[in-house]
């Protein structure tokens, strides 16, 4: 009993290890070397993780079906299956059970749902082959959503959240067991990639640039409706209020935007409208009233008016207007851009 009661407690002790990184950013940004073969043994966010990982030692094989490791003094049996991937942390190219070996350090991910054998047995993700001392070591991750993206770069955060990563046009991508051509366009959320990289920016989340990049493949993502605001890549704080969305259009709280972009606004409440100018641009809202259009701060002259199909309107005390509405403003269509769960604007200038 007293040795089954101690399993489960390293049990536990795994399945709540951190990532080695803080959840808080520290007052000065720290770049650090966090890729070698010396990583954290195992890993879980703030939220217990699905899948569990960490620098192992194989102990024994068993065909090539089972595996057993050593992480952290833990013993645990890994299951092989047709899933599981195989990669080699030196060529990048995909490795296999045969080239697992007694006395090879490896770097594992596994299920966090284990057994209460003992050793506690669990499935594995996928196994890291070729691992070499203050050598870099692939992690493998999901794109949860592109962040920034040009012809020469593209920028992603990872489904854990815990890490921003820059892909250059320049730097090698490759996909995983077939010879088709990729590139950095192919990344997509779903995408999930091995991802070389060395030094890291312990902000949180972490920001590294990858330095190789292997392309497992896509899977398709359940679109959800953004909750978020970035402008000019600042996190907005919306408090209580929310992203709408009417007949295929988010409507987002003019205020705290228009603020952000650097507009002053004035709030008529006869005839409730709302006027923003920034002192090079300005146009006026009227609630109910689906009509835009653009004019010069400083000269006479405006727009046609625009209707995109969704009126101004009053949600909870604040003012909604359309995304479209900066679009105008700012006559550049692309300065709007919604991946994932964050409605993004970013200006270049009117």
């Amino acid at each position: 009993m007293k040795n089954w009661k101690s399993n489960i407690a390293m049990m536990m002790a795994i399945t709540m290890a951190g990532t080695g990184s803080s959840a808080f950013a520290s007052a000065a940004p720290v770049v650090s070397n966090t890729n070698s073969a010396t990583p954290p043994v195992a890993t879980a966010p703030k939220e217990l993780r699905s899948t569990l990982q960490g620098l192992a030692i194989i102990e024994a094989l068993s065909g090539d079906n089972q595996v057993t490791i050593k992480v952290e003094q833990q013993k645990i049996v890994l299951n092989l299956g047709d899933q599981t991937l195989f990669i080699n942390a030196t060529t990048g190219l995909p490795s296999s059970s045969k080239d697992l070996k007694v006395g090879d350090s490896v770097y594992v991910y596994y299920s966090a749902a284990m057994t209460r054998s003992l050793p506690p047995q669990s499935s594995a993700v996928a196994i890291v082959t070729g691992v070499e001392n203050n050598k870099t070591i692939p992690k493998l991750m999901t794109v949860k959503e592109i962040t920034e993206s040009s012809e020469k770069s593209i920028r992603f955060l990872n489904t854990d959240e815990d890490m921003f990563v820059t892909l250059l046009k320049e730097s090698p991508i490759s996909p995983f067991k077939t010879k088709q051509m990729v590139t950095i366009k192919d990344i997509q959320p779903g995408s999930k990639v091995f991802v070389w990289y060395d030094i890291v920016l312990e902000s949180y989340p972490g920001q590294t640039t990858a330095t190789k990049t292997v392309l497992i493949g896509t899977e398709p993502v359940v679109a959800k409706a953004p909750t978020k605001i970035v402008v000019n890549n600042a996190a907005l704080n919306l408090g209580n209020m929310m992203i709408v969305e009417k007949n295929g259009k988010y409507l987002i709280p003019l205020k705290v935007v228009s603020s952000a972009l650097g507009f002053n606004l004035k709030w008529e409440g006869k005839t409730k409208s709302a006027r923003i100018d920034d002192g090079a641009v300005k146009t006026t809202i009227t609630v109910g009233k689906d009509a835009y259009y653009k004019a010069s701060s400083k000269a006479i002259g405006l727009t046609n008016t625009f209707l995109y199909g969704a009126a101004p309107e009053i949600i909870n005390g604040s003012l909604y207007v359309p995304t479209d509405l900066f679009k105008l403003i700012y006559s550049n269509e692309e300065i709007v851009r919604v991946s994932g769960e964050t409605i993004y604007i970013t200006t270049s200038g009117k």
